[in-house]
């Protein structure tokens, strides 16, 4: 039906934009500007300790993206800093642990879960795709976000590092939380390209062991150009820039689909007028009036129009709630949930209807004066 298609149109595009998350809009992401995403991106660590102590930042998470392969699925894994990364994601633990602790340990998201037939206790291996690097780890708990984390494997920062093939000294990006009446986005930004001095905390955010570990005085010096983006701009940038889609063009291939379904239902409810035009003229013959007939049967259009729009409508909610919780399509590494528009919906039952009763009408205008002309 139009509303299955429509909605898994508009629920690949929202699949990937919400890649980086949908969050609030005083959590932004930092990353390489010269990176096609953020997930792909690598920056230097120093940009974690810089900003960490600004005046008006209230959460830092530093980030690593990896793919791995486990059996012959690929696999999204994000190394975390395990302390505050509930700072960022509304995770509900379903099953096990959440303490991912410094351990060889991981959180598995509850769609990945049911994919690769994971419980609480069982042992993973991961084979890395951008390295030759093996690691076994244990998962201790399963969480649901009713987000993309639910197709990923999270585990702490130095594993994600090590598969990545990356230095303990650089990262994929940083998500930040930040307070409006203190900081801007614009302001941060000038801040990163050394434009603009930015007032310190009295007293910095307290570094988990981990990050106390990674940070570490080191020798080598990295100069990198970084991007600060809202979650869903940084995605919904790469789409226009690199795959050059945007919202508007999905809205105009589902409205390329409204208009095919609609022309379809046009010539069908002009079909039915004319298959049926020899019992039209008889009962004219009968003396049944024009304008009665023409009511009658636009009545009787009306209900079984909006019967089997609604029929339809309820089909392709359903089918897509089924894809959706079956994990049917996929995009990479995640599912794909289609993206149910109830503000659309209704109006697209209003205007079949209002095309099948004029295509009807017509018709039977057609073919009732042609009647007419021969008596």
């Amino acid at each position: 039906s139009i509303s299955f298609t429509a909605s898994i149109f508009m629920g690949i595009y929202d699949t990937t934009a919400n890649l980086m998350g949908n969050g609030d809009e005083n959590v932004l992401v930092i990353y390489g500007a010269p990176a096609r995403t953020p997930q792909t991106s690598i920056i230097p660590l120093s940009v974690y300790e810089r900003v960490e102590e600004l005046e008006g930042v209230e959460a830092v998470s530093p980030e690593v993206v990896a793919m791995a392969v486990v059996g012959d699925k690929t696999v999204i894994v994000r190394g975390v800093d395990p302390e505050v990364i509930r700072e960022f994601y509304n995770m509900c633990i379903l099953e096990g642990d959440d303490e991912l602790g410094e351990t060889f340990s991981a959180l598995i998201g509850v769609r990945l879960a049911r994919t690769l037939g994971l419980d609480v206790g069982d042992l993973v291996t991961l084979r890395s795709a951008f390295s030759n690097h093996f690691l076994e780890l244990k998962i201790i708990g399963i969480y649901e976000s009713g987000s993309y984390l639910d197709d990923e494997l999270l585990t702490p920062i130095f594993i994600g590092q090590w598969l990545r093939g990356l230095s303990r000294d650089l990262i994929s990006l940083i998500r930040v939380k930040i307070d409006l009446e203190k900081l801007s986005r614009e302001d941060l930004i000038l801040y990163l390209r050394g434009m603009k001095e930015i007032e310190r905390k009295p007293s910095p955010i307290t570094r988990s062991s981990i990050m106390r570990l990674l940070t570490l005085p080191r020798v080598r010096e990295y100069v990198v150009e970084c991007a600060v983006k809202s979650p869903r701009e940084s995605m919904e940038s790469f789409l226009d820039r690199e795959i050059k889609i945007n919202r508007a063009t999905m809205w105009g291939m589902v409205l390329v689909v409204i208009f095919g379904s609609t022309l379809l239902i046009y010539l069908t409810s002009t079909l039915i007028a004319s298959t049926h035009s020899r019992e039209l003229m008889i009962l004219r013959s009968l003396g049944a009036s024009k304008k009665k007939l023409i009511l009658i049967l636009s009545s009787a259009i009306v209900s079984l129009s909006m019967a089997s729009s609604i029929i339809g409508l309820v089909i392709g909610i359903l089918a897509s709630n089924i894809f959706s919780s079956e994990n049917l399509i996929m995009i990479g590494a995640y599912a794909v949930k289609p993206s149910i528009m109830p503000e659309v919906l209704p109006i697209i039952v209003i205007v079949a209807v209002i095309i099948m009763i004029v295509g009807m009408r017509f018709e039977l205008e057609s073919i009732l004066r042609g009647e007419y002309g021969r008596v």
